[in-house]
Order: C-alpha cells, then structure tokens, then sequence
C-alpha cells in the first residue's frame, strides 16, 4: 500500500487496491467511480459482536480459520445517511456479510470496490442481525452526484447541498439545502447552527423554507433571492 502517516508503533497506509483501481480510470481517461449506498461503517471484535449483536457463535471459529488476516474483527454497521438509499434497509450494529454473496470479512477496501466497480444499479448485501442472516438489495448511487459544486452567499451565510460528508457530520439529508458559516448580526444571525442531545454538540441546519416560498436546493433560493433583497427581510 501507500504509507502516508504513523508514529514509532504504528503505521496509516492506503491499500494497493484503490491505487489500482485509481491508476486503471485514469489510464483509460476516465474519473474513478466512486459508488455507494450511504451506510457508515465500523470495525469491531468478535466477541463484541457476539455479546451486543448476537452474533452467531457457531460461525466464530469457521470465520477465524478462513480469514486470519480480519484479527478477530467484522464489519459492523454505525450508521446510515439521511436520505440514502441504505437508510431503509441496514440499521446499526447490522454485520456486513456478504456483498453480491461474496464474503467480506474485515476488508472495508473490499467492500468499498465491490461497490465502485459494480455494473448494476443495486447490490445485494447480506447481512447478520440478531444472529440471523437476512438479504437486502440496495441501490447504489455515485457519490459525484452529490459533491459540492457551488456556495453561495447570502445575506451572511453559505448555502450549499449536502454532500455524503456533510449528511453525515450533521445529520441532514443528502443533496439538501444546507447553510453554514453564519456570520454574528447577519439575517441568519439568530438561527443556531448545532443544538446539544445526550450531552453532545450536533449540527443539523436544513434550509426547507424562505420568506415562504419552498427551497429545496440552490436553484429554487436563487429564484427567490431577488425578492428577498428588494424586501430587505429573510424569515
């Protein structure tokens, strides 16, 4: 792989597959896809797995013996992204199994490419919650389409559409309209940017509605942010 990082006991490396990957678009002019289906991930232990999501103890020994290289661990489901399309179908602590019936073990790069050099629209994602094996076919999307393309400001604030990174960080929808670095005294100056749950700070600012008309991404507040200045009021 690629080291980019670490300390004297370990080392950060990205794995000579997405370098692969990367380097096969790009000798065929063409930009690395990038698909997913909007669920975030994580790593845990075996035993973990077994004690808070039932995983199945007679699958423990077979799993340690074909994939030695997984350290005991599987891949769990943290979360799902507002508005994607794995929202509906994986919940957290759902183990990721199998994907298009290929097992997966603790290989997140795996999954990732599985997804990114699939034909299809969908995948099929076997999954193990409360120790049985269930199947869902989920729909891919390319991250792409939801990049951030374009800011604009706007009586003292950034408007944008969600990307995956941001949905995740604040909980708002992919792909809706979204507001950040509010400026003190400005219109949008009273409107808080985070709100506190179970003792954390979290952010979640969606922008449904302006001086009454509906918006919903950046076109539909272009087409009445005229009218909105000439008023000299936002609400």
């Amino acid at each position: 792989g690629v080291l980019y990082g670490g300390g004297k006991t370990h080392i950060l490396a990205l794995k000579a597959s997405y370098v692969t990957h990367v380097l096969n678009a790009i000798q065929k002019g063409e930009a690395p896809a990038r698909n997913h289906i909007g669920v975030i991930t994580k790593l845990i232990s075996l035993d973990k797995a077994e004690k808070h999501f039932n995983f199945p103890k007679n699958l423990i020994t077979k799993y340690i013996n074909d994939f030695p290289n997984a350290r005991n661990r599987v891949i769990a489901v943290r979360s799902t992204l507002n508005g994607s399309s794995a929202e509906e179908k994986m919940q957290a602590g759902d183990i990721i199994w199998k994907i298009n019936g290929q097992m997966i073990s603790a290989d997140l790069a795996k999954f990732d490419l599985i997804m990114s050099n699939s034909k299809d629209k969908t995948v099929k994602v076997t999954l193990i919650r409360d120790g049985k094996e269930i199947e869902q076919e989920i729909e891919l999307y390319s991250i792409f389409d939801h990049k951030v393309n374009r800011i604009l400001d706007f009586a003292g604030a950034l408007f944008f559409e969600a990307d995956d990174y941001c949905a995740f960080i604040t909980g708002a929808p992919i792909g809706s309209l979204s507001m950040a670095n509010v400026q003190t005294g400005s219109s949008f100056g009273a409107i808080r940017e985070n709100f506190s749950e179970n003792h954390q700070n979290l952010y979640r600012l969606q922008i449904t509605e302006l001086n009454g008309h509906k918006v919903n991404n950046l076109e539909s507040l272009i087409q009445i942010m005229q009218g909105a200045i000439d008023k000299k009021y936002v609400g």
